[in-house]
């Protein structure tokens, strides 16, 4: 989809034109990047798990085993920037991105759109406050803060200090309870370290932007930094190891992301219980809650979403059993953490009328996948 002018919009890769500045240059009013830690290879993940009739096996173990340079964690400190619609930063009609997917999310919408520096057209708010831009599309999506959002306040805090609390975090005022839950619960930072701001109806011409990097390469691949982040939050670990299914069925029609649906949900949790595991509804759960649960987790069941991206507050060694596969993130998540991982595979898959993605499981290839995940889950 093209905006009515077909233009397309013109973008500046930051990250392609780093000007290495000191911390004091950047809070005296220097322009450029202050790094934190240095870029490092993503880590191996744990062998795939591979069971017989498995599907895309060779797709799977591809995805699962692959690594990236991550480049150096830090902050770009920028100065009369606009920031409109969902945090999308424009200097002089130049939408600013990085390498990453959620970047080609801002082209993507900003063609799509025409969402230029001034159009369409929006109440103009001068902010003279520093900011911290941290966020971006997916902002409303509870698994881009696990892997995205939560990991870029880590860095901005951590590279600024005592200067953080002189900053102001950007976030669109139809944000949800569970950021501010989750932001203070991981980072200790409260509702109103945030600037809230109306993205459908202001902009913003922002005086000085402190962007901090993603803590992962554009395929995902993730810097030890973010294991670093999780665990200072995550319990020790207890004697006794649960084993829960994620359910989605409360939440199948709440989702802000892509509305998806398992016809066989019912089929597999049914499954899972007769195996003693516990049916979990994350979404009913304050942050404290889920970080104890899945800190205590030794296996894992569940649709790939979201929720299962909550691994991250589980032990070394936990074993992952994800329904469908449309990315790598829970692989590179896996590779980070140093969890196990296996993939079912829906044996059918379509769009229905509404644009739903249904997928569903036959009784067999549920009680087989289970029946394997719980094998490798008792292997010490």
């Amino acid at each position: 989809m093209m905006s009515e002018s077909g233009v397309k919009v013109e973008h500046w890769r930051w990250d392609k034109n780093v000007v290495p500045v000191s911390l004091e240059e950047a809070q005296a009013g220097a322009e450029g990047f202050v790094q934190f830690m240095p870029g490092e290879l993503s880590p191996q993940a744990s062998p795939l798990l591979i069971y017989p009739g498995m599907q895309l096996q060779e797709w799977l173990e591809k995805i699962h085993r692959a690594r990236e340079e991550v480049a150096p964690l830090g902050c770009n400190f920028l100065r009369n920037v606009i920031v409109r619609e969902h945090l999308m930063m424009f200097r002089g009609e130049r939408l600013l991105v990085e390498g990453s997917h959620l970047s080609d999310v801002s082209i993507e919408w900003a063609n799509a759109y025409g969402i230029r520096e001034n159009e369409p057209v929006r109440n103009a708010l001068r902010i003279e406050q520093p900011v911290i831009n941290a966020l971006g599309p997916g902002y409303l999506i509870y698994g881009h803060w696990i892997v995205d959002f939560i990991p870029r306040l880590a860095i901005a805090k951590a590279l600024l200090g005592k200067h953080f609390a002189s900053y102001k975090t950007l976030l669109p005022a139809d944000a949800p309870e569970w950021i501010f839950d989750l932001s203070e619960c991981i980072l200790g930072i409260e509702r109103q370290d945030f600037l809230l701001y109306d993205s459908n109806q202001t902009r913003l011409d922002c005086a000085q932007v402190c962007a901090p990097t993603f803590a992962h390469g554009p395929q995902y691949g993730f810097h030890s930094f973010v294991r670093e982040i999780y665990s200072k939050v995550t319990p020790a670990p207890v004697q006794q190891a649960r084993k829960i299914c994620i359910s989605r069925k409360h939440f199948e029609k709440g989702t802000q992301g892509l509305w998806k649906m398992f016809d066989s949900r019912e089929l597999f949790e049914e499954a899972a219980t007769v195996r003693g595991y516990e049916i979990v509804y994350p979404e009913a759960m304050n942050c404290l809650s889920q970080v104890d649960l899945f800190s205590q987790a030794k296996v894992i069941l569940g649709e790939y979403g979201s929720a299962l991206h909550n691994s991250v507050f589980s032990r070394p060694g936990a074993v992952l059993g994800a329904i469908r596969c449309p990315n790598s993130v829970q692989s590179t998540l896996a590779a980070a953490f140093d969890h196990r991982v296996a993939y079912l595979i829906p044996e059918s898959e379509w769009v229905d009328e509404r644009g739903v993605q249904r997928y569903a499981c036959s009784k067999a290839q549920i009680h087989e996948f289970i029946d394997f995940v719980e094998t490798k889950s008792n292997e010490v």
